[in-house]
């Protein structure tokens, strides 16, 4: 995984220089050569937000998941990634990875996968789910019900299919780059201590998610 962050610095005051973090790993899957001259930069924004809510910390049903997204601060078109303790429900009950919505702006994952060697594919998948991909067990990539670690190719036709969303989730930049932001947003049942805050990000990788029918993971 080529980057780490700790969710205590994400919280705290953005960068000097500017507002976002670079992410070079999920970077690297959205500008892999699937996407030619068409590269995606993915930025996570700072500082992340924080609900404190134990109701939607684990998440069991889709009335949950509902609340959760609603809860979701308004940046059109910045997408949201909630970071929850467990989620037991996407579609149906198990015990998912994430969960996030097809052409959409929110997208959730359990903190204990994203913090995983695979984190970074966790979190793209529901990146990718929110750029209009779907779930297909026919190629061995990203996408598939169950990735690999190292799992991070898409095919030609799901970046076109993820190029198609210019000028609304994917924005552009002045020279003509294309860029995606995300919000982190941490849901805990109670306000942390500081020392909580460090403990809990140095083992948090910020780098979505797993879901099925609409949302899947």
């Amino acid at each position: 995984m080529a980057m780490l962050f700790s969710l205590a610095a994400m919280w705290g005051t953005p960068p000097a220089q500017a507002g976002d973090i670079s992410t070079p790993s999920l970077t690297g899957i959205f500008s892999q050569a699937s996407f030619g001259t068409l590269p995606i930069a993915v930025r996570w924004l700072a500082p992340g937000a924080t609900i404190v809510n134990s109701a939607l910390a684990i998440i069991d049903n889709d009335e949950e998941i509902t609340a959760l997204y609603a809860a979701a601060p308004i940046e059109f078109p910045v997408l949201s990634v909630f970071f929850v303790d467990t989620v037991k429900f996407c579609g149906s009950a198990g015990v998912f990875s994430g969960c996030a919505q097809i052409r959409g702006y929110d997208s959730l994952v359990a903190s204990g996968f994203a913090s995983a060697a695979s984190g970074d594919v966790h979190i793209a998948r529901g990146i990718g789910h929110n750029l209009g991909l779907v779930e297909d067990s026919t190629v061995g990539n990203l996408m598939h019900p169950f990735p690999a670690a190292g799992a991070t190719t898409l095919t030609q036709a799901q970046a076109d299919t993820i190029l198609q969303n210019q000028g609304d989730l994917l924005q552009i930049a002045a020279d003509g780059s294309i860029f995606i932001e995300l919000r982190p947003i941490a849901v805990v049942a109670s306000v942390p201590e500081p020392a909580a805050w460090l403990l809990f990000g140095c083992g948090l990788t910020v780098l979505g998610a797993f879901a099925r029918r609409r949302r899947v993971h």
